[in-house]
Formats: C-alpha cells, sequence, structure tokens
C-alpha cells in the first residue's frame, strides 16, 4: 500500500469469496499494531460483499472499533445493509455541478503532462472532448484515451500505459 500507514490492511469486496472477507478482517482487527497506534482496514468495492457476510462484519467492526478503524469504499452504497450504513461515516465524493468544469480543467493538465511525457502524438481538441464525455467515469477515460491515442510501451519500458486513471491526478 503506497500512502496507508504500516498497521493496515487492503482488500477487495470484488476478489475474495465474503468468508475470506469476514475471516481476514476479524483475525486483522482482533490483534494489535507493533506501535500501539489504531489500525486501519480498507475494504475496496464492499458493495459485492455479501449481505450474510455484511452481516459478520458488522459485529467485527462494533468488536474491534477501539483497535482498528473501518473504511468500506463502494459504487453503490443502497448495497450495503442498514446495520452497516448506520455504524459508518457515509463520506460523498461527488464534485458539485459548479466544480465539474473546474475539476475537467485540472484532469485535461494531468492527462496533457502525462501524454507529452510519455511523448505521445494527441489532438489536444481531442483529448478535451474525451474527458468532456466520459468524465466523471476516470477508469473510462483513460481507457478512450489509451485508445485514442496509442502508447508506444517499447520505447518507454518504465511507464505503463494502464497509469492514466491515476496519474493523471497526480500532476
Amino acid at each position: 500500500m503506497r500512502s496507508f500507514p504500516q498497521a493496515s490492511m487492503e482488500l477487495n469486496g470484488s476478489a475474495k469469496s465474503g468468508a475470506d472477507i469476514k475471516r481476514d478482517v476479524h483475525q486483522f482487527a482482533s490483534t494489535v499494531s507493533f506501535t500501539g497506534s489504531q489500525k486501519l482496514c480498507f475494504v475496496d468495492e464492499a458493495d459485492n460483499i455479501p449481505q450474510p457476510i455484511q452481516a459478520a462484519l458488522r459485529a467485527v467492526i462494533e468488536k474491534r472499533s477501539d483497535n482498528c478503524r473501518f473504511i468500506l469504499a463502494v459504487n453503490d452504497v443502497s448495497k450495503l445493509i442498514p446495520a452497516i450504513r448506520s455504524r459508518l461515516l457515509h463520506i460523498c465524493f461527488d464534485i458539485p455541478a459548479a466544480d465539474r468544469t473546474s475539476v475537467q480543467n485540472k484532469l485535461l493538465q494531468g492527462y496533457e503532462a502525462k501524454l507529452k511525457r510519455l511523448q505521445v502524438e494527441h489532438d489536444p481538441a481531442r483529448l478535451k472532448e474525451l474527458v468532456g464525455i466520459h468524465y466523471p467515469d476516470l477508469a473510462s477515460i483513460a481507457n478512450q484515451i489509451e485508445f485514442a491515442f496509442p502508447i508506444k510501451l517499447q520505447s518507454m519500458p518504465d511507464e505503463r500505459a494502464g497509469d492514466l486513471t491515476n496519474s493523471a491526478l497526480a500532476e
């Protein structure tokens, strides 16, 4: 993990079976960190965890909240059982309509810088169009850019084409 503290765990709710997720979270949260600090358990795609497993996770969250903090990232919050939703703080990362143009411009600048660094020939007007059409879906934007402006990886062995989704934001 790049930015999480050492006493942390990251799971993908789509990649593992529900029983594996429940077991892994329980084992992680029930031990203390080496530093004595709070642990952090991040579950991405938590809305894909089966509801019976969510109920078991609710019990772990309640029992281990003194030792561990839990972050559940979801695409559809309504797929979480109400008992989980009521125990977690809901933070929505939707961008207000008034800020969309500003955010799109920042994305455009980031993609532009990345494409220049990769020495990829591209049409700035087409790039702007792709960002405008596919915003706010960053994965879709990255796929469309990679399709529209092929990246020659053999000349840039240290760069990866699949980096466009997150790298534009880091510029």
